[in-house]
């Protein structure tokens, strides 16, 4: 049976309150015709959707949730709507921000590592690489990792180790495309690629 409007409601507050984030956005995708039977309600659920997508570190698509919710609290001239998602579209915008400047630190620590394993500059490669491998680890970021370990492998005093950790962890994610990248690497420098055990 389908639940009610406000069963939905009491669903996303309880569940934002318990910090079960994802289980609001389930509502969402479960539920869509309900949300648009509804246009007194819609705004309000886009606010909820907004502040769960927001709670998961999801900027861009809280900012989506954001714009639909304020046209369709004005639709329906409902001034405190309009006030309250305006604020949390503030909040995302400056998430967004910040996690953009953070992304551009770490490409910018990549690039200094680069630069160093080309002058020869062993020791300030490996520093800013390790830098950039203990952020991507921290922000949950698997592609800079893989990346941050392959950069370490260009090293030749540490070349076998992390390779070996590159193609490890790579097989842990199991995304094609960083598998992909370390086998390039793997023939890059020329070194055989471990067989692979079922």
């Amino acid at each position: 049976m389908t639940p009610n409007i406000q069963q939905l409601a009491d669903g996303c507050l309880q569940f934002l309150r318990e910090g079960k984030s994802e289980y609001v956005l389930q509502i969402w995708s479960e539920f869509p015709a309900v949300l648009d039977e509804n246009p007194l309600w819609a705004p309000r659920f886009h606010a909820w959707f907004c502040q769960a997508h927001l709670n998961l570190r999801q900027p861009k698509e809280a900012l989506r949730h954001c714009h639909t919710g304020i046209r369709l609290a004005k639709a329906i001239d409902d001034q405190k709507g309009v006030e309250a998602i305006e604020e949390l579209r503030s909040q995302a915008v400056a998430m967004l921000t910040a996690l953009t400047k953070q992304s551009e630190d770490l490409d910018h620590l990549l690039s200094k590592a680069n630069q160093a394993i080309v002058t020869q500059s062993w020791i300030e490669a490996e520093q800013f690489a390790t830098q950039s491998l203990e952020e991507a680890i921290l922000q949950e970021d698997t592609k800079l990792e893989v990346l941050s370990l392959l950069t370490l492998a260009r090293i030749p005093a540490l070349q076998q180790q992390y390779l070996a950790q590159a193609h490890k962890r790579t097989q842990e994610i199991n995304d094609f495309n960083l598998i992909t990248l370390v086998k390039k690497s793997y023939d890059a420098l020329g070194v055989s690629l471990p067989t692979h055990v079922f």
